[in-house]
């Protein structure tokens, strides 16, 4: 990385995932970008700690923490959402995330569970 500044500017996309199950976590936000850059610049602010990701969304941010040398990292975020009329639906974040861990992280101590905020299962997760 020779520059860490954007070439031009860019605007934060809002997902609306309120209708639509298929856009939780497939948004890299300007903000998880901008930490990226940070934490590989800056390596030892991970590096043999334990990371904790919440709304991991795409898992950028927990994989740059397992490469950089965290001692452990857990990403979290949604495994169902609410879909058109109220209908419970599996969302495809958990595989998404899966897949991310298995492809950048062999044999480092990434995770990623299913968490929704303020629910009795949080505590269990965290945990």
């Amino acid at each position: 990385f020779k520059s860490h500044r954007p070439r031009r500017k860019q605007r934060a996309r809002y997902v609306d995932t309120s209708s639509d199950s298929g856009d939780t976590g497939v948004t890299v936000w300007d903000a998880s970008l901008v930490l990226s850059f940070l934490l590989c610049k800056h390596p030892e602010l991970v590096e043999g700690k334990r990371v904790l990701e919440l709304g991991s969304g795409t898992g950028l941010l927990g994989v740059i923490c397992g490469r950089l040398g965290a001692e452990s990292v857990l990403m979290t975020d949604l495994s169902r959402s609410e879909g058109k009329g109220g209908l419970q639906a599996e969302c495809p974040v958990a595989a998404r995330m899966r897949e991310a861990v298995i492809r950048n992280c062999p044999g480092r101590d990434v995770r990623f569970a299913p968490l929704e905020w303020g629910t009795e299962d949080a505590e269990r997760v965290l945990h």
